[in-house]
């Protein structure tokens, strides 16, 4: 399918979708060709046809409370209608659910004979999967909180938790630039759905215990949310030190497992607070995404991770956790892209 269409030799700037990933695909043979899709999807985002969004509202199909990083700026969860917060390719490359404008020229999703589809110049592309629903999903903690909000399925055998829906950057306008973690924390807030900014030890541990009754499915755990710079991240660490040991209580009631496949992806913190994340909290995998390499851009896109550790001190302690956690249980993930943007431009409030 990918021969079918030929460049009509236009400058790269002015190519339409297809002409652009065709360009691209053929530039860099040597890079599987979904991943160069996924990483056009999450780029332009996508828009669904008639069908495809009715296709979708089907119970059976998981239904994400708010999508994520859409700098746009589109109402996430569109009130017309459910989505959810990853699809896939039969292969199994995963992509986040991003609403495109028209303006963005986004990628197209059809429902066509049963299937739902990413549509390549009116024609069926890719074939597209959607997670079945959680079960847990339909639940709420004591507190009256749906558990959909306190963790999230990511992926086939995943769940992400993000008991902390607010940024400490934003407060003095020195958030990551592609972020959009408390614009998206007012707009739940402001259309009323039951969104809370932080999710306590009791809601965790309770919704825990739910996931866990659906055996064999969540492999994996992950906790990420906002920083907290302030008193050098001691705050942010301690709460997200009790999230963590409230998961682990929960594998350990369920399973007796003390050190549960449980990945964080935080700030950096020092050594003597990375072990007891592993001794006392059973926390098996760090992530502390320094987001951009190029150490000029770094303050310009990260100002607050700039401010708050600096890229030097950041890189330090990567290299510290991987002493804590081992080899191959540390990441550091960059941001696609961002390498090449240009200088920041305002955020709108």
């Amino acid at each position: 399918m990918y021969q079918k269409f030929t460049l009509r030799g236009k400058p790269y700037p002015e190519m339409e979708r297809e002409e652009e990933f065709l360009y691209i695909a053929e530039k860099y043979p040597q890079v599987p060709k979904n991943f160069i899709l996924k990483t056009d999807l999450e780029r332009r985002g996508v828009t669904y046809t008639g069908k495809a969004i009715e296709e979708i509202q089907n119970p059976k199909y998981e239904h994400s409370c708010h999508l994520l990083f859409q700098w746009h700026q589109i109402d996430k969860t569109q009130e017309r209608y459910e989505l959810p917060l990853n699809m896939f390719f039969n292969e199994g490359t995963m992509w986040g659910v991003r609403l495109g404008p028209p303006e963005s020229d986004p990628w197209v999703v059809d429902f066509i004979d049963g299937k739902l589809w990413l549509m390549f110049a009116d024609e069926p592309f890719e074939e597209i999967n959607i997670l079945s629903r959680p079960r847990y999903y339909d639940k709420k903690t004591t507190r009256g909180v749906p558990m959909q909000q306190v963790a999230s399925a990511r992926g086939t055998d995943a769940t992400i938790y993000i008991p902390y829906h607010h940024c400490h950057y934003w407060n003095e306008g020195d958030q990551c630039l592609y972020c959009d973690i408390d614009y998206n924390t007012r707009l739940q807030m402001k259309l009323g759905r039951w969104f809370y900014t932080r999710s306590s030890f009791d809601d965790i541990y309770e919704t825990a215990l739910e996931f866990l009754k659906e055996e064999g499915k969540y492999r994996f755990t992950c906790i990420s949310g906002g920083s907290d710079p302030r008193g050098g991240y001691q705050g942010e660490f301690e709460f997200y030190f009790g999230c963590a040991q409230a998961i682990q209580r929960a594998f350990r009631d369920v399973y007796g497992i003390e050190r549960p496949p449980l990945h964080l992806e935080l700030s950096p913190y020092t050594k003597e607070q990375m072990v007891r994340l592993r001794d006392e909290a059973g926390v098996a995998e760090f992530s502390c995404n320094l987001e951009i390499w190029d150490p000029e851009k770094f303050p310009l896109q990260c100002p607050g991770k700039a401010k708050g550790l600096g890229r030097e001190e950041w890189i330090k302690r990567m290299l510290q956790a991987v002493e804590v956690f081992g080899e191959g249980n540390v990441q550091c993930p960059s941001v696609t892209g961002v390498i090449m943007a240009p200088p920041p431009m305002a955020i709108p409030k």
